[in-house]
């Protein structure tokens, strides 16, 4: 992300008061049944699905770029006595290396960052789960000023991995969603 992005966000946090986040819908559906072990989720924002991966049992590394979201994430994980269990990094993602064969599910919602799809196989283990869900080029029909960049041709998602084994794959409307296993 370039430095005007991350500044960008940290903005938007600023701004926004977190009250009663929940977990996306559509990662407690498919995160349910994977059991726990070392989830990393990328650009994490205010961490609620991090949190929830938590109370699953999982181990959880929550990157994102602001410092600010990092920070309400952190409170919230704390005051859920889920501390011990979270690890809040604040990173620029083009920038972030991550080890080979660590997480054994790796989460991205509503982020893309296609240099990063390499180094995500990478950093699954054998077995390990990956659920991406984020936006396609539809979603440019309700916000024309998106940075198109940042979105999804038809069919991206699942060309973008095919070094591992889809489970379930969906393309609604302005959303594009991949469940797969190294």
């Amino acid at each position: 992300m370039s430095r005007q992005d991350i500044e960008r966000w940290e903005a938007r946090y600023r701004q926004r008061t977190p009250v009663d986040l929940q977990p996306d819908p559509w990662l407690v559906r498919h995160a349910s049944s994977i059991p726990p072990g070392t989830a990393l989720d990328v650009a994490c924002g205010l961490g609620q699905n991090a949190i929830w991966l938590a109370q699953q049992g999982h181990r959880v590394v929550a990157v994102d770029g602001s410092y600010t979201a990092l920070r309400h994430g952190y409170a919230r994980a704390r005051a859920e006595g889920l501390g011990h269990r979270l690890l809040f990094v604040q990173a620029d993602l083009e920038h972030f290396g991550l080890r080979p064969h660590t997480f054994d599910l790796i989460v991205v919602m509503r982020f893309l960052l296609r240099p990063l799809v390499s180094e995500l196989i990478t950093a699954l283990r054998p077995g390990g789960h990956l659920l991406y869900a984020t936006y396609t080029v539809h979603r440019l029909r309700r916000h024309p000023h998106f940075n198109p960049d940042y979105l999804l041709a038809p069919g991206e998602l699942r060309e973008l991995f095919t070094d591992l084994e889809v489970l379930f794959y969906e393309e609604e409307g302005e959303w594009a969603r991949l469940v797969a296993r190294k």
